[in-house]
């Protein structure tokens, strides 16, 4: 009987019939606002996660193309050798000395260990396990990882090494000081394995002192790299398969080659 009368009220009176109207509209609309902002909160990661396949495939043409019209490298081992695999970060450390990162990629993904994480701005670590579904890889930002890098103006090799004094910056080594080596030359990634691919784009050098260096002393130079990579804010990486992985690892073993990345 209420719900009776207050719509003969409602029917009847012009002021309480245009109430009854906003009331509604604006209950419906707050609905609606609430139902599109979960589907496109649903929409947006089911994009994210196909945006990250699509940039996998990007980037493995990209593989393709710069390395397989250079001379430097004209053999099998640097053309078309490289595959990447969409992954995202389930969980990640920056805080301490030796820090991990958690990928929802396993074994049924064709993941193995020693594989290299990677996103578009560089290098993020390396496969250390593996389950079926999920794979823990080391950081960057750990003790035991380093890199093998190069400064591309000048084609000088050196070796990568994040220094533990933040995570925005790392430490160029074994750079002689004869070198010509100026602010904001471009490090990439030197390309010597399997492990990441050549010409990826590590930092730029942010910091020179042509005093003793803590490796090395007078023999080479001390340089800081601020690198490209925001480890803090890691969402999806890439992890790069190379088809003679295991054959030049097997040759290593053979030779005694050590280990580098």
């Amino acid at each position: 009987m209420e719900t009776i009368a207050w719509g003969l009220i409602q029917g009847s009176n012009a002021y309480q019939s245009a109430f009854f109207f906003t009331l509604t509209n604006n209950i419906a609309s707050s609905f609606n606002q609430a139902r599109e902002s979960v589907f496109q909160y649903l929409y947006l990661q089911k994009q994210n996660e196909v945006l990250a396949e699509e940039n996998a495939l990007l980037l493995k043409r990209l593989a393709q193309r710069s390395t397989a019209g250079s001379e430097k490298r004209p053999d099998s081992l640097y053309t078309g050798g490289y595959s990447f695999i969409a992954a995202r970060v389930i969980q990640n450390s920056v805080a301490f000395e030796n820090n991990f990162i958690i990928l929802d990629k396993g074994t049924n993904d064709g993941i193995e260990p020693g594989m290299g994480v990677i996103t578009a701005n560089g290098v993020v670590g390396k496969i250390r396990s593996c389950t079926q579904n999920a794979s823990v890889a080391y950081s960057f930002l750990h003790n035991d990882l380093s890199v093998s890098a190069r400064v591309k103006r000048l084609g000088v090799l050196g070796t990568l090494k994040w220094g533990r004094s933040n995570i925005t910056e790392a430490d160029l080594l074994y750079i002689g000081q004869h070198e010509k080596i100026a602010l904001g030359d471009t490090v990439v990634t030197a390309g010597f394995n399997a492990v990441y691919p050549p010409d990826l784009p590590l930092g730029v050098i942010s910091h020179i002192n042509y005093g003793s260096s803590a490796i090395g002393g007078n023999a080479f130079l001390d340089l800081k790299v601020r690198l490209n990579t925001n480890y803090a804010t890691l969402n999806h990486v890439y992890i790069v398969k190379h088809k003679l992985a295991e054959q030049i690892n097997k040759l290593k073993q053979q030779v005694a080659i050590p280990k580098t990345d």
